[in-house]
């Protein structure tokens, strides 16, 4: 077996010894979204340019989604632009905001008005999105 990855390390040596670890050969494709821009990134292109809104969402008759993916219990308020993002969480992106390549998840809410473009928004702040 190959070396384990580092922050499985532990885990993949106990069940190594007990031979416990198991695969999955399967068909179709594969692709990494271990990381929030990797994840974004897979959303978004499997979405047409028209994008996808949970039954549940809420998004008001004049926000724009481009390859978007709004999902369950989230908000988009009025004059919102979203261009190929990920909302998801119960995340609300209030009116007149203008995200682009972003993915805002959780309790947060994004104030009227605020244009990011490559950000992860949480509840506990905003970093680059990597």
């Amino acid at each position: 077996l190959p070396p384990p990855p580092l922050e499985c390390s532990a885990l993949w040596r106990e069940l190594q010894d007990r031979g416990a670890l198991r695969g999955v050969v399967g068909r179709g494709s594969f692709r990494e979204a271990g990381t929030p821009a990797a994840y974004r990134e897979l959303v978004t292109s499997l979405l047409d340019e028209g994008g996808w809104f949970h039954e549940r969402s809420e998004v008001a008759g004049s926000a724009r989604a481009i390859g978007s993916a709004v999902g369950a219990s989230c908000r988009v308020g009025e004059r919102a632009l979203l261009e190929h993002c990920v909302v998801t969480g119960g995340a609300e992106v209030s009116a007149k905001c203008t995200l682009r390549r972003c993915v805002v998840a959780g309790d947060v809410t994004v104030p009227p008005g605020t244009a990011l473009e490559d950000t992860l928004i949480l509840p506990g702040g905003t970093s680059p999105l990597r």
